[in-house]
């Protein structure tokens, strides 16, 4: 199916276009990465997704009934910047499958349909180009939902942002081309898309991730967004141990949100926890997982030296626990 496209005309001031699109959608990104994270509540957001420690929300705004919806993710995961943009670069039709095929089982076909610049994983840009690509549908090709395409035009690269913050970005943005018009095979339908990932180092092992983007609900979620941070939708908020105070706090990324800060696994023996005990540079909070609520949490223990969290095990629960909720 790849193999049979047409080549790609493209002109100058229409790729302008788009990296001007690409641009505004960037500086949207980091200015709602900042507000996001400066604020001590969800206020407009609800959160609809979530596997261990990334969430995704959703706006509660009334304008989004009629139009797309405007969805946020936000969490952490280990790695570098580097590995996130290897993990999804690709410049080639073959890179394409393999990457697709890695990241998510529904993926059918796809092909790079044109390259403008592909660099080393530290250029300001490391990719920009047009490709397109199926997932199938979640009741498969013969179910009541058929496969979906998607024509995007993707840039990544590394920015530095007002407050003198590195981020490496991805963004893909829909676009329209003649030589590929939407909706014309039976059972396919075209994706609109316009999203943007953001990355940023919090510590030498971990990195914060960030995503904003609108989404038409009468079609999917980007398949990088399912198969790398989104679950099994919540219907119900967990139960809650009343031995504990559920207090709010800041989102997850605060967690480790300071730099030079460490943290090693560790098994607690006291209770369905595991741990990720801080470092003597980390101050009283303490990263948990816990395997009840199944999703990491992060604690609070008072009057508890620095040198004791540092430790390699802990004994016993705290009398008084402050666990980051989310909703």
């Amino acid at each position: 199916m790849a193999s049979s496209l047409p080549p790609v005309q493209f002109s100058a001031s229409r790729r302008a276009q788009l990296d001007s699109q690409c641009d505004d959608l960037l500086d949207r990104a980091l200015r709602t990465h900042d507000k996001f994270h400066a604020a001590s509540t969800l206020g407009g957001w609800q959160r609809v997704r979530r596997r261990n420690a990334m969430n995704v929300y959703r706006s509660r705004s009334l304008d989004d009934v009629e139009g797309p919806r405007v969805l946020l993710g936000s969490g952490i995961v280990p790695g570098t910047l580097e590995d996130a943009l290897n993990g999804v670069y690709c410049d080639s039709t073959e890179s394409l499958r393999v990457c697709k095929s890695l990241l998510s089982d529904k993926f059918v076909d796809g092909a790079v349909l044109r390259v403008f610049e592909a660099n080393n994983l530290r250029a300001p840009i490391v990719f920009a180009g047009i490709k397109w690509f199926i997932m199938r549908g979640f009741a498969g090709t013969s179910g009541l939902l058929g496969d979906k395409d998607m024509l995007t035009y993707e840039r990544m690269g590394r920015i530095k942002d007002r407050g003198g913050q590195y981020f490496a970005y991805h963004v893909l943005q829909s676009i329209d081309l003649p030589e590929r018009p939407a909706n014309r095979e039976r059972g396919l339908q075209r994706v609109e898309v316009s999203w943007c990932y953001l990355y940023r180092q919090l510590s030498p092992d971990w990195l914060g991730v960030f995503l904003l983007g609108d989404l038409n609900m009468s079609t999917m979620v980007p398949p990088s967004i399912t198969s790398f941070v989104c679950a099994e939708r919540q219907e119900t908020p967990p139960e809650l141990d009343n031995r504990y105070d559920y207090s709010s706090s800041p989102t997850a990324e605060h967690v480790y949100n300071e730099e030079n800060v460490y943290f090693e696994e560790e098994s607690v023996e006291s209770g369905p926890w595991t741990e990720c005990l801080p470092n003597e540079c980390s101050g009283n909070w303490t990263v948990v997982f816990d395997e009840d609520r199944q999703e990491y949490v992060r604690i609070r223990v008072p009057g508890m030296e620095t040198e004791a969290l540092g430790s390699s095990r802990v004994k016993t629960k705290p009398q008084v626990v402050c666990i980051d909720e989310l909703d």
